[in-house]
């Protein structure tokens, strides 16, 4: 494990400690059941990307697990239905204070889990503190029409209505930020939230989930937040194709979207959302400002170290100024500080496994292959954990 010294940014020790993840911790809650056993059951391992150590282990959550979870959470769901929205709003709001008041910490638990920079996951945490802000408003403002009926003495009007059980399926690129955009809006609408997050970073549920119970036991609001961390896809696979839980969002690749598309959507009257992956463009032509195109272009590239569904993936740049703005993406390439992000300086953190070391490395020489160059960096970092450099590639066709 990474030694602490002046010029790292938290104690590793310390935040795990803090949120009870030093020693093998349940992956599987419900009010029902509180923290699930650790007995018998499947442990994941969970490995800091940016050394490659064992930073948590996890018990997850089996068959057995999941059947709890749900009949928890279709009970609960009755109960909380009949909660006025402001009053769910309220709820909402004490998640949201709680993940401020522990910002510094559980940063640390997400740079441990992702290999973000420590700036990196404080911004994903203020992005789920506002969003509990606008769900919180929101639930006062859940408005619908009144209409003139053509029968005497009656009113016509719309009412929202909860749906039931959301399952929500978060992606390992913001363990922290999916959950809190579609779980507090699911919550303020009167629905219960089973949260399945990647178990490639299963430290960050489990400690938001900590949270979420001290609010819940503050307001009386205890059940409405389940958490369901399997380590098998096909224990995962009961919530996709389980008719009780009304709603699934999902959050991750294309692929596995279609899946759960196809599934959901063979039960009538279930629904879905899905957030896959991007292949994002940008124009730069020229009249561009070119100093000002390549700043925001590398922002784009290298956050999150390049894994965000909105990440620049290609730059489309007209002939005359593209060399031009090749050189001036080389030079701000060059300021940025790969490295671990328990350490100060760093601003782009490691991968977040083997496998997309591996990927990054097949789609270079693919790109070569095809004949494009690669112009700037390409290369795995020799370095414990899981660097790599940012790269340019020119002559794409």
């Amino acid at each position: 494990m990474m030694s602490e010294t002046n010029s790292t940014v938290f104690d590793t020790g310390k935040v795990l400690a803090e949120f009870g993840l030093d020693h093998v911790h349940s992956g599987t809650y419900a009010d029902s059941l509180g923290w699930g056993p650790v007995e018998d059951r499947p442990v994941i391992e969970a490995q800091c990307p940016a050394d490659g150590e064992t930073v948590g282990r996890v018990a997850a959550s089996d068959a057995r697990d999941y059947e709890a979870l749900v009949s928890a959470a279709v009970e609960t769901q009755k109960k909380w239905r009949m909660v006025p929205p402001p009053r769910r709003g309220e709820f909402v709001r004490r998640i949201g204070q709680l993940i401020e008041q522990h910002l510094d910490s559980l940063a640390g638990i997400v740079s441990l889990d992702t290999g973000k920079s420590t700036m990196e996951a404080k911004g994903e945490l203020r992005e789920a503190v506002d969003m509990s802000t606008l769900a919180a408003g929101q639930a006062r403002m859940l408005y619908g029409f009144t209409q003139q009926s053509q029968r005497a003495e009656h009113r016509m009007y719309d009412q929202w209505l909860p749906l039931g059980v959301v399952g929500l399926i978060s992606a390992y690129n913001f363990p922290a930020a999916v959950w809190a955009q579609n779980g507090f809006l699911s919550a303020i609408a009167g629905n219960t939230v089973i949260w399945k997050p990647s178990p490639k970073v299963p430290l960050t549920a489990i400690a938001v989930q900590k949270l979420v119970n001290r609010a819940a036991a503050e307001l009386g609001c205890e059940g409405v937040f389940s958490l369901f961390l399997p380590e098998d896809d096909a224990v995962a696979e009961r919530l996709v194709a389980d008719t009780r839980v009304a709603m699934i969002s999902f959050t991750g690749s294309t692929g596995v979207g279609r899946k759960v598309a196809d599934t959901v959507g063979s039960t009538l009257g279930r629904r879905y959302q899905l957030e896959c992956s991007g292949n994002n463009g940008c124009i730069v032509d020229e009249t561009a400002d070119l100093e000002l195109a390549a700043k925001a272009l590398t922002f784009g590239v290298v956050g999150t170290t390049g894994q965000r569904c909105t990440s620049t993936r290609r730059v489309i740049a007209h002939e005359s100024i593209a060399d031009e703005l090749v050189e001036l993406m080389k030079k701000a390439f060059d300021q940025i500080t790969i490295g671990d992000p328990r350490e100060r300086d760093t601003v782009v953190g490691p991968l977040i496994d083997r496998r997309a070391v591996r990927d990054y490395q097949d789609v270079l020489a693919g790109a070569e292959r095809e004949g494009a160059t690669v112009a700037y960096g390409g290369k795995v970092i020799d370095r414990p954990g899981l660097y790599v450099e940012p790269a340019i590639v020119t002559g794409v066709r």
